[in-house]
């Protein structure tokens, strides 16, 4: 994996890449896969906002069903604000540029004691045919920013390094 993510106030572009390539033992079966995220987070006012694009290309195939992957184009946006000392609400939606549809929306509440503790309460509304809704507890631990270490039983797929 190859990421960077760069600094220059008020704008902080961001980009990762990674390449797998997957082998199967019983036959010809091989599977590549591609990723790329390009995006930025800037201020809005008291907005913190972010923008990402998503891009997966995959070659090959997988003999299991549940490890098979196909190409995806996806866009993200998010808006935080602050609603109270310490508490933000997070608003993000995520969209499939191939099929020209919604496919994701999620709402995090933070509260962050600006010491090394976050907690979240996330709620994701799953806008596909699977409607795989749910909401989860997260604690991040922040004593190592470089790494933080997070608590919790689901995770939202998020092209965001920060």
């Amino acid at each position: 994996m190859v990421s960077g993510v760069a600094d220059p106030a008020p704008i902080r572009p961001f980009w990762s890449s990674s390449y797998w390539h997957y082998r199967y033992d019983g036959g010809d079966d091989e599977q590549k896969i591609l990723w790329l995220s390009a995006g930025a987070g800037y201020k809005v006012g008291p907005l913190d906002a972010r923008t990402a694009y998503r891009r997966r290309w995959v070659s090959g195939h997988s003999p299991m069903l549940w490890d098979r992957y196909g190409n995806l184009e996806e866009l993200y946006q998010q808006f935080a604000f602050p609603v109270g000392k310490d508490v933000s609400l997070a608003v993000r939606g995520a969209y499939n540029i191939r099929t020209s549809d919604w496919f994701e929306r999620a709402y995090i509440l933070s509260y962050d004691t600006s010491d090394c503790l976050k907690w979240q309460l996330v709620y994701r509304d799953d806008l596909s045919r699977e409607n795989d809704d749910w909401i989860s507890m997260k604690l991040v631990i922040n004593a190592f920013p470089d790494k933080p270490l997070a608590f919790g039983d689901k995770k939202l797929s998020s092209p965001f390094p920060f």
